[in-house]
């Protein structure tokens, strides 16, 4: 008995290491981490900095694994991020869906939609709605150059110290949006920034 249990657990072992660290087809190469666990344990206090020694060792494109079975493709350079994005914007339009994302917004909205009927419609509704107002006068990006001179006078109030980027940059995130949306952006310190930025990151850890 106890050598058939031993022979069953070193095969179900063996066959889950086997497709652990088998690549998925056309799937650029990359870390496959710890079975099971996958690159998560490997990702430290920096995971940014990780991801940029994996760049030196697979290139600016590569896949990870991460909890599960879940293959992630990481685009890590200038270039390839703009061949996805924006030269073939229409085959990348898709993102994947969390389920306190899905209750949000019930499989609607451009950001979170693959191409399709659904997407176009959806597009030709935004172009519609935001004609005269902010975005349609100034632009998305004229709205984030607008934003980069506050954000950098705040980067440099921190006078050389160390401080946490995220008390800062989702500020600056939430300020293009509402001058995209709303045509105005508050000071970083304003209660109704804090507020809106608040509620964002509660959605977002749902």
């Amino acid at each position: 008995m106890f050598d058939f249990t031993f022979a069953a657990l070193f095969l179900v072992t063996f066959v889950g290491v086997y497709y652990w660290y088998r690549r998925p087809k056309n799937v650029p190469p990359g870390p496959r981490g710890i079975p099971f666990l996958g690159v998560v344990p490997l990702l430290g206090k920096w995971p940014e900095r990780q991801c940029n020694e994996w760049k030196k060792k697979y290139g600016p494109v590569f896949s990870i694994r991460v909890l599960g079975r879940e293959e992630w493709i990481v685009l890590n350079d200038f270039e390839s991020i703009n061949q996805c994005f924006v030269k073939q914007s229409n085959k990348f339009s898709g993102r994947p869906l969390f389920e306190a994302l899905e209750k949000l917004i019930h499989g609607k909205g451009l950001s979170f939609l693959d191409y399709g009927p659904l997407w176009k419609s959806q597009r030709k509704f935004g172009q519609k709605n935001f004609r005269g107002i902010e975005i349609e006068r100034k632009g998305v990006d004229s709205c984030v150059n607008d934003e980069v001179p506050f954000l950098l006078e705040r980067l440099r109030a921190t006078d050389g110290k160390a401080f946490e980027i995220m008390s800062i940059l989702p500020k600056s995130s939430c300020n293009v949006l509402c001058s995209i949306i709303m045509g105005k952006r508050y000071e970083y310190d304003d209660d109704t920034l804090c507020t809106l930025v608040k509620l964002f990151s509660d959605v977002d850890n749902q």
